[in-house]
């Protein structure tokens, strides 16, 4: 078979698809690698015009010197090759070849040239969330708290760059008369490794009524954002009279969505009581916009069935078995009575541990009949929907005080 060479390749071109996009420490003296995918057109002629139907594979050559290839990979019969552990900021010099089953070889291709990546300079990058959405947006709007009350949220500061993210002193713009305070901060003149945080607490509590606002100062050594100013506002309340529960906001199922089954699970999230009264819930879900028509009422949905009132419950309970099995044993004196009240008694205290074990649960929610209940929101479900058929609900939050707020009226169609 006669010789055929890479330059009668379908436009005798090898092409770049893909820059390197991958950086890698090689070795501690912050030299970096990459990788490039080439890719080049299969020749369809030998030299001498004649078909091409037994192509073997490709050679792929490269080096840092033009005209001078240092390693060469024989990368089958394929025409896209990923060249891996090039250094950044370097240039190659690349050329592939082609051979048949013959075992001949082609002539280089056109010689493609290109330079990588220099590695990123070191820098830091200040990134902060807090915990009111949306996180990023640099505002803790506190709403509305009763005088006297208190609200906390959290910032955390975390740092996206490749080189320590200096913090100094975090300070807030009116030192003297605001209703916010910063506490546990844990952050200030911190030195933060690249991919660590940390956070700290902000304290909004307002002893007189009127709006209030305030400004978080966070320096840092990140160039682009030497200073970071998360605004921070809050209404307080007074405490002469009752104040509603704030707006309950509905997540699930989403408004106009469209191809939910007989049973349902409905999320919102959870209102604040500015006074700190206990609020409950009652879900109305009906056939009409103006919730008159086809109704499901599911009410007194308690959001505040915390944990430390399960375990209180569970501990009286305990000790009762505790006291029980003492009592039962101290009458009985004699010695044929004493060996089964004995056994009476384990059993009593062995159930008072088996409760206490039970009733310490290790997740953060508390389920109720067919409601969770999460730290941000609640889950009803509720079955038996009909099919094919346009729903409407709401949320009325109540504080048992006179005060309800009422959420906005969603909508959603069943299949």
């Amino acid at each position: 078979m006669a010789k055929f060479m890479l330059k009668d390749l379908k436009n005798k071109h090898l092409y770049i698809v893909v820059t390197i996009y991958l950086a890698i420490l090689l070795s501690a003296f912050n030299v970096y690698a990459g990788d490039l995918t080439l890719e080049w057109d299969a020749p369809t002629t030998n030299t001498d015009g004649s078909s091409l139907s037994d192509i073997a594979g490709y050679t792929l050559y490269y080096g840092i010197a033009s005209d001078t290839y240092d390693h060469s990979i024989d990368v089958g019969n394929v025409t896209t090759y990923k060249v891996t552990n090039l250094v950044d900021g370097t240039t190659y010099y690349f050329v592939v070849t082609v051979r048949d089953t013959s075992g001949n070889e082609s002539e280089s291709s056109n010689q493609l040239i290109t330079t990588t990546d220099a590695p990123p300079a070191p820098e830091p990058e200040i990134t902060i969330n807090d915990s009111v959405a949306p996180v990023d947006d640099l505002h803790i709007p506190f709403g509305d708290i009763t005088e006297f009350n208190s609200s906390d949220q959290s910032i955390t500061v975390a740092n996206d760059g490749n080189e320590d993210l200096v913090i100094g002193n975090i300070t807030q713009a009116d030192q003297l008369s605001t209703p916010f305070r910063t506490l546990t901060d844990n952050c200030s003149s911190q030195h933060v490794a690249p991919s660590g945080k940390c956070s700290f607490t902000v304290r909004f509590s307002p002893d007189t009524v009127g709006q209030f606002s305030d400004v978080i100062n966070i320096p840092s050594n990140d160039s682009s954002e030497s200073m970071t100013a998360i605004a921070l506002n809050g209404t307080g309340l007074s405490s002469a009279t009752n104040n509603p529960p704030s707006k309950p906001q509905p997540k699930s199922p989403k408004n106009r969505g469209k191809g939910y089954g007989r049973k349902v699970d409905f999320k919102w999230k959870k209102s604040s009581d500015p006074d700190g009264d206990t609020v409950s819930y009652q879900l109305n879900i009906c056939e009409d916009p103006d919730l008159t028509t086809g109704c499901i009422m599911e009410s007194n949905i308690l959001a505040d069935t915390g944990q430390d009132i399960y375990y209180a419950g569970i501990g009286s309970f305990s000790i009762g078995l505790l006291f029980f099995g003492i009592v039962i044993i101290l009458p009985f004196n004699k010695e044929p009575c004493r060996k089964l009240h004995l056994f009476v008694a384990t059993i009593a205290v062995t159930g008072m541990f088996f409760l206490v074990s039970c009733g310490r649960g290790g997740d953060n929610s508390v389920t109720s009949s067919n409601s969770t209940f999460s730290q941000e929101e609640i889950t009803r479900e509720v079955s038996e929907f009909r099919s094919s058929t346009t729903y409407y609900w709401q949320i009325v939050a109540d504080d048992g005080k006179g005060g309800k707020t009422f959420s906005d009226v969603w909508s959603f169609e069943t299949k």
